[in-house]
């Protein structure tokens, strides 16, 4: 026990970890006690190893078996948390978080922890606030704290490893490039055979570990290289590779990062630049990040966190047909996983296909509550953001 007067923070561990995660980081507090459902000690084992990790002075304080259903039940329980907490922390304010566990949890534990010099308090991630509960008719306080690609991450359970948009090498052509990323993306249904077409030879151009260009001459069919020869022309200028109009039929690829360019990275490119141009609090592309202490590595396309939200894109430029099942598969289960067991309040994913999507596929993106941008809405990719962005969750 101690008489020092002491900031207590009582939070009901929840799969939402962001709504308690919030207001420890910024109102920082000297104690946390986590509440503990028996069907939430996985959540809070992992809670508890992202606090210490942002937090190692935080002194954690697990009262576990709090049950999530009987009024009475809780509120016993709350009562017998509550007496421990002021045993060993006298004269010390006790902030409980109205925001995470069920909704009885929520009522349960209010009347317990609603009196004296205590506060309630709810994160409304909605209105960017920590609404003050308890006592009443006090102003709410702004969130100032804004969880980064990184912290969210580490929310989920992943660790941050490394970005290709953190290297001006990736970033200052992507810039110069988004005049014709954004013509791909809009004229996407018009060129599906061309973007298909140039996805094959750029997949021959390039070595396995695409970092080279092994095969640099590729030769077009005459009625194929007539029809896009718009495309042809405006991708030579951009010296994506060298074409001209005294040999239509030849193409020649000059670099691997070029070459990588038009074999699929333009739609990546375009993706990050159309949330950069929306002045999101933090837009990373290319991201490899893992997950606990295993050596595997996932990677994803895009990843965006504006308000203490995240927004997870992944982008397609080849064929979704069934002879790529086993790639499409993949794609849909890294999106499911990122957000697994936290819910949709505080995230979304997103598939970006510049090719058309079958049913199948949509159905089950659907089921897991993947949105997907099609190639004809894909010229309107910076609406569907900004949306994201300003939606009030």
């Amino acid at each position: 026990m101690t008489t020092k007067k002491t900031n207590v923070h009582l939070v009901i561990v929840t799969g939402q970890a962001q709504a308690n995660l919030i207001p420890i980081l910024q109102l920082e507090p000297d104690v946390v006690a986590l509440a503990v459902s028996s069907d939430m000690k996985k959540n809070a084992d992992e809670f508890k190893e992202l606090l210490k990790r942002l937090r190692p002075e935080l002194i954690i304080q697990c009262f576990d078996d709090v049950p999530s259903v009987g009024l009475f039940s809780i509120e016993q329980k709350a009562a017998e948390i509550y007496q421990t907490l002021q045993n060993n922390y006298p004269q010390s304010m006790i902030t409980y978080h109205a925001t995470g566990g069920t909704k009885l949890m929520t009522l349960g534990f209010y009347p317990i922890f609603a009196k004296q010099n205590n506060r309630v308090i709810y994160t409304d991630t909605a209105h960017n606030q920590i609404e003050l509960v308890y006592p009443r008719e006090q102003a709410a306080i702004p969130i100032e704290y804004a969880l980064d690609v990184r912290t969210y991450l580490r929310s989920l359970g992943f660790s941050f490893q490394n970005s290709m948009s953190d290297n001006a090498g990736w970033t200052t052509p992507a810039q110069k490039r988004q005049q014709l990323s954004q013509w791909l993306a809009e004229n996407s249904q018009s060129l599906d055979a061309f973007l298909g077409k140039m996805n094959k030879l750029a997949t021959t151009a390039l070595n396995a570990k695409e970092n080279s260009v092994v095969e640099a001459n590729h030769f077009l069919d005459p009625a194929f290289a007539n029809e896009y020869s718009v495309a042809l022309g405006k991708l030579s200028a951009a010296d994506i590779f060298q074409w001209n109009n005294a040999a239509p039929n030849k193409i020649t690829f000059k670099t691997a990062n070029n070459t990588k360019y038009i074999k699929g990275f333009w739609l990546e490119e375009y993706v990050w630049l159309m949330a950069q141009n929306l002045g999101l609090s933090e837009v990373k592309s290319n991201i490899t990040f893992g997950r606990g202490q295993e050596a595997t590595k996932n990677e994803m396309d895009c990843i965006a966190v504006h308000n203490n939200r995240l927004l997870a894109i992944e982008c397609k430029t080849v064929a979704l047909v069934k002879k790529d099942a086993k790639d499409t598969n993949q794609i849909l289960y890294k999106l499911e996983a990122l957000g697994k067991g936290i819910g949709g309040l505080y995230h979304e994913k997103w598939l970006v296909s510049a090719r058309p999507v079958p049913l199948e596929v949509e159905q089950r993106a659907k089921n897991a509550q993947i949105k997907i941008i099609t190639p004809e809405e894909l010229p309107n990719l910076k609406t569907h953001m900004k949306n994201w962005r300003d939606a009030k969750r």
